[in-house]
């Protein structure tokens, strides 16, 4: 095997916009993002059969495949190409540190390489937006604009109007509380809501909890279910309830909301099944209620034009301030801890630990899907580096496995997000 030659001398920025310009993983950044890489990163023009990473390797920077094509050799010795043209070029290629994979080329090759301590950097940075602040125009990153710093100083004063837990789940919870409660008084708690009732049944009978028979009453559906998933599926069945407003704007925007958690749901129940240690009832309460705190900040948001003519300002803002709230909801909400952490770590791929497979594991991967499904590519880690994907599956996979196991995961969601609809 060769050794790698020495690489060329780090492009400058007329270099670097001609290489990444039009690069998935770099679009949206801007002249000023890339002059910063001068000096941070190199190219290599490599000859086939060199090795640019071996398995262990802590090398500091990550590496983008610009031409040519590379092997990759996990551990087990499982081996796979990728080549410039694939859509995995799109992504860091052996991303994770120790690296997983003993990378080498195939073919001559051209490889990017940036550090990745200033990747984390600058791809963090707050964009530039515009707002208003008072009756004037200004600019700077979101988090600057008024309306973080009034959610923010309301959230430490404890007075940000935090959504309250729906009326059906908080009797229940009141019932299972008591020491004299039986199976009977939580199904007439929960039949007093027609619409509630319905979606447990159907629940109940779904491909992801369906038994020998078929339940046709509250009582049934409860037998089946248990006691201990009862409260959490009823609480994920009348979250439906938060996410509606007077305000037609408003209301356009939470159902958009309720939408995509609705399929973050499904896939992590999904996802909790297939791990098959998992509770699906648990994973599918961390799907749904992961951005329970858009609620109280677009409602604050919702007297502020500037934000309602510039979406993608207050979309940055939601997604930077969400997982705070959320888990303040939670807490507030006396839900299990595990939820308020995986609200807490959602946007957090590189998320590990030493235990087994837990909520935020499987929302984590739920997330990618469901972005990667509405086109949000670029900024998407690959699963096959994802420790959580490696979590729930219990094993690392190949490309093929792995895509074999997403399609089963995907075509048990169909059945329970037409019911959360």
């Amino acid at each position: 095997m060769m050794s790698l030659p020495l690489p060329s001398p780090p492009p400058r920025i007329g270099t670097l916009k001609r290489l990444l310009s039009q690069h998935p993983y770099f679009l949206g950044w801007d002249d000023e993002q890339l002059k910063q890489l001068e000096g941070h990163c190199c190219l290599l023009e490599l000859p086939g059969q060199a090795c640019l990473l071996e398995p262990g390797s802590l090398n500091p920077q990550i590496h983008f495949l610009l031409e040519g094509q590379l092997q990759l050799t996990d551990v087990e010795g499982r081996r796979r190409l990728v080549s410039a043209e694939d859509s995995d070029a799109n992504y860091p290629i052996s991303r994770l540190r120790p690296s997983q994979f003993r990378v080498e080329t195939q073919t001559p090759s051209v490889v990017f390489g940036l550090e990745q301590a200033v990747v984390r950097r600058l791809a963090s940075r707050p964009p530039k937006a515009r707002f208003r602040q008072g009756a004037r125009s200004t600019g700077g990153s979101w988090q600057q604009h008024p309306l973080v710093r009034d959610v923010v100083m309301a959230a430490k004063a404890g007075t940000l109007k935090l959504p309250v837990i729906p009326g059906v789940a908080l009797k229940v919870r009141r019932a299972l509380a008591k020491e004299d409660f039986n199976m009977e008084q939580i199904g007439q708690i929960i039949a007093a809501d027609p619409v509630i009732s319905a979606k447990l049944i159907r629940l109940a009978n779904s491909a992801l909890y369906q038994g020998a028979e078929t339940c046709t009453s509250v009582q049934t559906a409860v037998v089946r279910l248990g006691l201990s998933k009862v409260q959490n599926v009823v609480l994920a069945l009348s979250s439906a309830t938060l996410f509606d407003s007077k305000r037609p704007a408003l209301r356009d925007y939470l159902v958009k909301v309720w939408r995509h958690l609705v399929q973050v749901g499904a896939l992590s129940a999904a996802l909790a099944r297939r791990n098959g240690e998992m509770d699906m009832d648990l994973a599918l309460l961390g799907g749904l209620l992961h951005e329970i705190g858009k609620i109280p900040i677009l409602e604050m948001a919702i007297r502020r034009e500037d934000l309602w003519s510039n979406p993608g300002l207050l979309e940055d803002i939601l997604e930077g301030l969400a997982p705070m709230i959320s888990a303040a909801t939670l807490r507030q909400w006396r839900l299990p801890e595990s939820l308020i952490q995986a609200a807490k770590q959602q946007h957090n791929y590189a998320y590990d630990h030493s235990g087994q497979c837990d909520v935020t594991d499987v929302l984590l991967v739920a997330h990618i899907l469901s972005l990667a499904q509405a086109g949000t590519r670029s900024e998407l880690p690959r699963l096959d580096e994802t420790p959580a994907f490696s979590r729930i599956t219990q094993q690392r996979l190949t490309p093929s496995e792995s895509a074999q196991v997403l399609l089963e995961v995907q075509e048990q969601t169909g059945e329970l997000k037409q019911l959360l609809a």
